[in-house]
């Protein structure tokens, strides 16, 4: 992929200032840019960054859905044990729209295990009427 550079003259055409401005909010860490030799070459990435322009290549981001899950009054052998199965059974499931996010922790003073969740939602909702049935089997 070729990428066109700018130098420091064209940037400062561009945005109607003077190539010592432009050097000064190069220094100053203001505008991003690399030193080739002895001059500056500043990606238009980082010249639209500088000046707020949007970026048009960005694909838009699908729906996320989180879900936290409370699983009370279980021991830390059994929420190891519930952990370790939905997490093999999520693996083995494989991704569905997504990569989703996954979290458990275990709140050994209050016997509590608590699920997080992030992902699509048709992702969430199958990994939570996986662990749905896990809960139903263990109980």
């Amino acid at each position: 992929m070729v990428t066109a550079f700018h130098t420091v003259e064209d940037v400062a055409t561009r945005l109607g200032l003077h190539p010592r401005t432009v050097h000064r909010m190069i220094r100053e860490g203001r505008l991003r840019a690399t030193r080739i030799g002895k001059s500056y070459r500043i990606l238009p990435a980082d010249l639209d960054a500088f000046a707020g322009v949007e970026p048009t290549d960005v694909p838009p981001m699908p729906p996320r859905a989180t879900s936290i899950v409370d699983v009370p009054g279980i021991d830390a052998v059994a929420a190891d044990r519930l952990v370790t199965a939905t997490q093999g059974l999520w693996l083995s499931r494989g991704q569905g729209d997504g990569a989703m996010q996954f979290t458990a922790t275990y709140d050994a003073p209050y016997r509590q295990l608590r699920f997080v969740v992030i992902g699509s939602p048709a992702d969430v909702a199958a990994w939570m009427e996986s662990v749905s049935q896990l809960l139903e089997s263990v109980r």
